[in-house]
């Protein structure tokens, strides 16, 4: 005789502290009993070592007059079994994996209890289906009086979306990969994290209003960190600490570069004005080419140098390859094609401006020079062209002036010149 009930079932998770309202639905009976429940729980409890993975399962016992069953304590059997397909006798049985075995629960005023998976109280059945990889199950609950003969429910139930709170387990636990946005975790991955569309975030994570506390941390199996995110949004990476420089390895990774280390609390190199850099150290001091300076120089480049562009030395702009404002001292060899001294007040000093293997200066041009003990075949001086010279109180050649210092008429004859003979 077929009975026809209602069944309304409500989820609850404590991990989460959320109650997530079920679904109704109608079963239809096979049995001189049938199962009045005016509540079917399914609840993930929680203990210390993790989220056991048992579904408290919950009900009411009625014949087909819809008395209650059981009286004040009666044993009935029952098997679960979880499916993908809603109808009694069709679809594939996902758990367990084996005929489902029975499993006694006292009936009383027809109220009973069955922990699913309580292997530890005596349930036969381990539940270890991973509810990740299948969103559409159901629970097919069969029930007998003697434990022999047993009676089909149906249709199954669907086991709604708090019993995938079973993926709480996997977070918790210690070998059942977790996965969100995906059902195919990657491969040695105890949690994947997949977008599930090109304008989705895959992962984020938002620090609380003064967060003082490190937003990010992955450390080792010693709970030390390795890599952290601070309050502040500050890059740490434990192996890097105390380097003088930050290079890659041939695989990627980034480790310490092989430059001396040195001492001090603020090295820095700080990026500005997004073209340049500058060095902020207890002495501004920049070295290039060496691992010691022996001075305090604010910039010393040991070896060979290159500029492509013009250096200035005392100027911000630099006209030529090498703009020197002001005095400069040279120890050694200068080597040009030319010299050209430009002032007219200054004075150009040159001490043996001759080569010693030459003793001819030749095409030589200057402006206010003195020469000491000079020798030239052909002497040209600016400005003095076609004109008689003269020196001056100060050594000077100038200028002869005509009329004066020379005569501008030729001598015809002279008279009384000379005193009278003797």
């Amino acid at each position: 005789m077929f009975s026809l009930v209602v069944l309304k079932f409500f989820t609850k998770k404590r991990v989460l502290t959320s109650i997530i309202a079920g679904l109704e639905v109608f079963m239809l009976l096979l049995a001189p009993f049938s199962p009045i429940l005016p509540s079917y729980f399914s609840t993930i409890a929680e203990a210390a070592s993790g989220v056991p993975t048992i579904l408290s399962y919950q009900g009411r016992l009625a014949d087909s007059s819809g008395n209650l069953l059981g009286g004040s304590g009666t044993t009935y059997y029952f098997k679960f079994s979880i499916w993908d397909n809603a109808t009694v006798g069709n679809g594939t049985k996902l758990w367990p994996s084996a005929t489902p075995a029975n499993t006694s629960a006292t009936v009383r005023q027809g109220v009973f209890n069955v922990n699913i998976g309580d292997t530890s109280n005596g349930y036969p059945d381990t539940l270890d289906y991973n509810f990740n990889t299948n969103k559409d199950v159901f629970l097919q609950v069969e029930v007998s009086s003697d434990g022999s003969s047993f009676d089909t429910l149906t249709p199954r139930q669907r086991i709604a979306s708090s019993a995938f709170a079973q993926v709480a387990g996997s977070v918790s636990g210690t070998s059942t990969p977790s996965s969100f946005g995906t059902t195919t975790p990657l491969t040695n991955s105890m949690v994947t994290i997949e977008a599930t569309s090109s304008a989705t975030i895959a992962l984020s994570i938002r620090a609380a209003l003064g967060q003082s506390a490190n937003i990010f941390n992955i450390q080792n199996n010693a709970g030390s960190n390795l890599l952290t995110v601070n309050s502040s949004g500050g890059l740490q990476v434990s192996a890097l600490s105390s380097c003088a420089s930050i290079t890659t390895d041939v695989s990627g990774n980034l480790v310490c570069g092989s430059g001396g280390g040195g001492s001090g609390s603020d090295v820095n190199w700080t990026f500005f004005n997004g073209s340049g850099i500058r060095v902020s150290t207890t002495t501004n001091q920049v070295l290039i080419g060496a691992s010691s300076t022996s001075t305090l120089n604010k910039l010393e480049v040991i070896g060979t140098s290159y500029f492509s562009g013009n250096l200035g030395i005392g100027t911000t702009s630099p006209g030529t390859p090498l703009s020197v404002t002001g005095a400069g001292v040279f120890t050694g060899l200068v080597t040009a094609p030319s010299f050209f001294a430009t002032s007219t007040t200054n004075v150009s000093i040159f001490s043996q401006f001759l080569s010693l293997s030459s003793s001819t200066l030749q095409n030589f041009t200057a402006l206010n020079s003195t020469t000491t003990n000079a020798t030239s075949s052909s002497l040209a001086l600016t400005n003095l062209a076609s004109t008689l010279l003269k020196t001056n109180a100060n050594g000077s050649v100038i200028p002869a002036l005509a009329g004066t210092d020379y005569l501008t008429t030729a001598i015809t004859s002279l008279t009384n010149t000379f005193g009278a003979a003797q």
